[in-house]
């Protein structure tokens, strides 16, 4: 018997943190959808997809590399094994299996050489690995419990702002938030907390400067605090959106004509820096609410630039490009596209939930229609796979299964009703 070529699939984990990225240097953005990793040109008509097939069970965490040369992805379940991916040739290099129970946060060094992989609250262990060998460097218990994000931050820096042998992270749980030193060559991992002062938050996600000497933070009530890494004290709490922070983003400001500042090399990147000498940073962020803003300041004094609104929480962004596109994913499985002018655009949706009931349009192979646990019914054209039409199901009730004629939908719900 002849096998069957897989044309195209529809489907993205919008739910899931972190679940959609840019790929630098390319027109390309590659995404999870269940249990594969989809490398997808939004770009241009073509529905052309490559997929990475490495996992049995859901991937439950992805990450790529600031260069966009390697991807990692985790999965759920006993054999939780993290994979590690030539993003760049689209192939296998290594399978880690030292997790147990579930992946739950990975995250690459600024350069590529390290990684470092998160198990869920049975695994309990931190482990990081070499990169170019797959190979364990260390490994640890994490801290804090639970944990709910990491990030590398670069080197950590001397008292001239110059990088050291070390690399540095961060890790956020609750209302702790702490700042790790790895030696590579000993693989000696210590941790101490940052201040907060008085304030509480629990916090939802955490990103370094570019530069490396500051912290933010995005909590479960929409502020993203702002620490100085060099004395560990919070510097600025900016109140961003609402229904908390889901994702962020953290970049070096573009100058523009009518700026005063100036650009000076600082560490591994330029960073504009104003008439007094300070650091002027940006940073964007997803809310809990759908929206996506960019904020522009430094120090205490922080304004939002540009603002948009998107359907769902946003839980991924990823800059596209350094003209300040952005790829964003939100938890109604909708890709979308923020141009320069922070003017979204949708490339795709998706279910959120398991399908229910599929079938083609009676006589025909033009149209299809699907049905899903997430309370939609779609039909979608054949031809490009674009979404046609979308249908909410009544508040409570399931759409079990659909029968599709010329003019005429029929869909068979959990509560008995056919509903046309």
């Amino acid at each position: 018997m002849a096998s069957l070529e897989l044309e195209h699939a529809i489907g993205f984990s919008g739910r899931l943190p972190d679940a959609l990225f840019a790929v630098p240097g390319t027109r390309k953005a590659v995404y999870v959808a269940g249990g594969c990793i989809v490398l997808r040109e939004f770009a241009t008509e073509s529905t052309g997809q490559t997929f990475l097939r490495g996992h049995q069970n859901q991937i439950s965490a992805l990450s790529m590399s600031q260069r966009g040369k390697f991807l990692a992805s985790g999965e759920y379940g006993i054999n939780s094994d993290v994979v590690i991916w030539d993003l760049e040739n689209t192939k296998f290099l290594f399978r880690l299996s030292e997790h147990d129970y579930g992946i739950d946060h990975l995250d690459f060094s600024d350069d590529e050489r390290f990684l470092v992989s998160v198990g869920n609250f049975r695994d309990k262990k931190m482990i990081i690995w070499e990169v170019a060998t797959g190979y364990i460097v260390t490994t640890g218990a994490f801290l804090p419990t639970p944990l709910t994000s990491i990030a590398f931050g670069g080197r950590v820096l001397d008292e001239k702002g110059q990088g050291t042998e070390k690399y540095q992270l961060c890790t956020i749980g609750g209302s702790v938030i702490l700042y790790w030193t790895f030696n590579p060559k000993t693989g000696d991992l210590t941790n101490e907390p940052f201040n907060c002062g008085s304030l509480t938050r629990d916090f939802s996600c955490v990103r370094f400067s570019i530069e490396g000497d500051q912290v933010f933070a995005g909590t479960t009530t929409g502020d993203v605090l702002v620490f100085n890494v060099k004395n560990r004290i919070m510097t600025a709490n900016v109140p961003v959106c609402r229904a908390g922070v889901r994702s962020l983003v953290v970049r070096a400001a573009d100058l523009t004509p009518d700026t005063t500042r100036r650009t000076r090399k600082y560490y591994r990147s330029y960073a504009d820096v104003d008439h007094k000498g300070e650091f002027i940073r940006t940073f964007l962020v997803g809310g809990g609410d759908g929206s996506v803003s960019r904020w522009f300041g430094h120090q205490t004094h922080w304004e939002c630039q540009a603002e948009c609104q998107t359907p769902g929480a946003v839980l991924s962004l990823s800059p596209d490009g350094p003209e300040g596109a952005l790829y964003v994913g939100t938890s109604e499985g909708t890709i979308l596209r923020v141009d320069t002018g922070f003017k979204p655009h949708v490339l795709a949706e998706n279910h959120t939930g398991p399908i229910t009931a599929l079938t083609f349009m009676d006589g025909s192979s033009d149209l299809f229609c699907s049905a899903s646990t997430d309370g939609t019914i779609r039909v979608w054209d054949s031809a490009d796979f674009e979404l046609a039409v979308k249908i909410r199901a009544p508040a409570n009730v399931t759409p079990l299964c659909i029968a599709l004629a010329d003019i005429c939908l029929l869909v068979g719900f959990s509560d008995g009703a056919v509903r046309c």
